[in-house]
């Protein structure tokens, strides 16, 4: 089999940020004066934003709904905040010798993901100028 590239989904494959999602969401919550359910991490993984605040939400969604943007945005820029903090060391195992090891047999590596920040997380990873293609949240159909 000839393979010529290979495509890398960004959550979960290259690096786990379900925990950033869920410490962004649990400081919206507090911030609301609302409890997060206990299982509030697993319930919003892969899910839009905007189903995963009226998760957040409960039976405070109708209060909130008209806010919902500004409250999704202001949960997206504590995201951004923790996301600062991710470096090399957060790559999951094997990621970077995979990649190293499809670049040097000449496949080109690209990246697909719904997150609008998908550059700045392959930055801060260390690897963004390894992908020969990125398709994020921010890129046009």
């Amino acid at each position: 089999m000839d393979i010529r590239a290979v495509i890398f989904d960004l959550d979960g494959v290259i690096v786990d940020t379900a925990q950033h999602h869920f410490l962004a969401w649990r400081r919206l919550a507090e911030e609301l004066g609302i409890a997060c359910p206990p299982d509030l991490k697993d319930r919003v993984r892969g899910i839009s934003r905007m189903e995963a605040l009226r998760i957040v939400l409960g039976d405070a969604w109708p209060t909130y709904q008209p806010q919902a943007r500004e409250l999704a945005d202001r949960k997206d820029a504590y995201y951004r905040e923790l996301i600062e903090g991710l470096g090399p060391q957060d790559l999951l195992p094997g990621v970077a010798e995979l990649v190293a090891d499809l670049k040097g047999n000449r496949v080109k590596v690209g990246v697909a993901t719904g997150s609008r920040n998908g550059k700045t997380v392959l930055a801060r990873l260390g690897i963004l100028a390894e992908f020969d293609v990125i398709v994020d949240g921010h890129s046009g159909a």
